[in-house]
């Protein structure tokens, strides 16, 4: 079974690996904090106090929102911070689904980040970044969020992959065309409905697809039956920084949550669901169970 996750995709954008930050490991995110702890001790100027955030998806929207919290807890309130997330966008979060942009933007606002829109980053150096219509952005930090791809063991393996890198797998998260190799999580590129949904790079669809990988190469060596994914319920619940969060339900991502009530259940999700069982043997199979109902 093929459970190797992805990595962050690294760009072509010139000076972005020599220069720009990124989340996507603990080591980096780690890096990214001793950073901006070191800040405090460099003379004030709009670089040191300005954070670009380029990329799209969800991970970009968090640590923006976030940051301007951070900074003023580093470099004080006086400091003249800003935090710019640059877009290719014609509105604020339009690529997250309208419902849900309302509170992106309301967020954004109040929180204090900047939308450079219809733009994106071409270039990277020691003090900035140049915009493709060829404004200049002055920054120490810039964070970079362009998503992920899934392992490259998943080459070495005969099958037919997704623009993400991801095996395609059956129902029952067999590689199509290989008898013995299943992948699940990030490398497998699975149906997660009967209406033409696929299992996003989420920990939310990684944790369902890993019981029912699991579950079903043991269901192989044994002879039995094997038990087919579906996911069909899809929900995000997307932090806004000292704003709250929202919680959405469906693919249309239609807002059920905000503010305090949409934090309360992100820090619930960030804190609990996603942690690993007690280390004791009832407890992890009952965690293990693929038929475990999905609020």
């Amino acid at each position: 079974m093929l459970a190797t996750g992805s990595r962050l995709a690294r760009p072509s954008t010139a000076g972005v690996n020599e220069h720009a930050f990124d989340v996507d490991q603990i080591e980096q995110a780690v890096r990214l904090e001793q950073h901006l702890k070191c800040l405090a001790d460099r003379p004030d100027s709009a670089a040191r106090n300005t954070v670009v955030v380029a990329g799209g998806g969800f991970t970009r929207i968090e640590t923006a929102t976030e940051m301007p919290a951070r900074l003023r807890a580093i470099l004080g309130n006086a400091a003249d911070i800003k935090v710019i997330i640059v877009d290719r966008g014609e509105k604020i979060g339009a690529s997250m689904g309208a419902d849900i942009s309302v509170s992106i933007a309301e967020a954004s606002a109040e929180v204090g980040v900047e939308w450079r829109l219809k733009s994106s980053v071409t270039g990277v150096d020691a003090s900035g970044v140049t915009l493709a219509d060829g404004q200049r952005i002055e920054t120490s930090t810039v964070i970079w969020t362009t998503g992920v791809h899934a392992s490259s063991l998943t080459e070495q393996i005969p099958g037919e992959r997704d623009a993400l890198g991801r095996l395609h797998v059956d129902s029952h998260l067999k590689v199509i065309g290989q008898d013995d190799i299943f992948a699940t999580g990030d490398v497998a590129y699975a149906a997660s409905d009967d209406i033409g949904n696929h299992a996003l790079m989420t920990c939310q669809h990684a944790i369902v697809l890993g019981r029912h990988a699991r579950n079903n190469v043991a269901a192989q060596m044994l002879g039995v039956a094997p038990t087919p994914y579906s996911q069909p319920k899809y929900v995000t619940c997307l932090d806004l920084g000292a704003w709250g969060a929202v919680y959405t339900e469906g693919w249309d991502r239609q807002v059920k949550l905000v503010r305090q009530e949409g934090k309360a259940l992100k820090t619930q999700i960030n804190t609990q669901w996603f942690y690993p069982p007690a280390a004791n043997r009832e407890t992890a199979w009952a965690a293990a169970d693929p038929l475990i109902p999905i609020a």
